[in-house]
């Protein structure tokens, strides 16, 4: 699996401090890899050029039940559009990043977290506001 997703995936499996999270165009991915570990909710955000994420957004949901996981894919964009290999100043790549961001938000809003985690989840949300306006 790629790196973004295998070290978010580590921290919501080891770590007790972290008690959600979302994989932003993942690649890579083998069912045995992740999703059969995670026990916490999780969204999934998928571009053109990952592999269809339903069969482990299926298991997450007969596992998490629909309420601790969500799947969204983009098809007519690139990989990585919202990290390194994006360009804000394309429409098309702009307005995908900031679906991506009210994604994240809603599942901040809907999942109950331990307060410093939705404290920093709050700030980061208002840093990426600013960054967006």
């Amino acid at each position: 699996m790629g790196w973004g997703a295998r070290v978010t995936r580590n921290a919501l499996v080891e770590f007790p401090e972290f008690k959600v999270a979302a994989f932003i165009h993942p690649s890579f991915w083998k069912i045995e890899d992740a999703f059969q570990m995670i026990q916490k909710p999780l969204l999934l955000v998928v571009s053109q050029d990952e592999d269809d994420m339903i069969p482990y957004y299926n298991v997450l949901k007969d596992r998490l039940g629909e309420d601790n996981c969500a799947h969204h894919r983009f098809d007519d964009i690139h990989h990585g559009f919202a990290g390194a290999r994006g360009d804000l100043n394309q429409e098309l790549n702009r307005r995908r990043v900031d679906q991506t961001l009210d994604l994240v938000r809603i599942l901040n809003k809907n999942m109950t977290l331990h307060k410093n985690i939705y404290s920093n989840s709050k700030f980061l949300m208002a840093y990426a506001d600013k960054l967006y306006d």
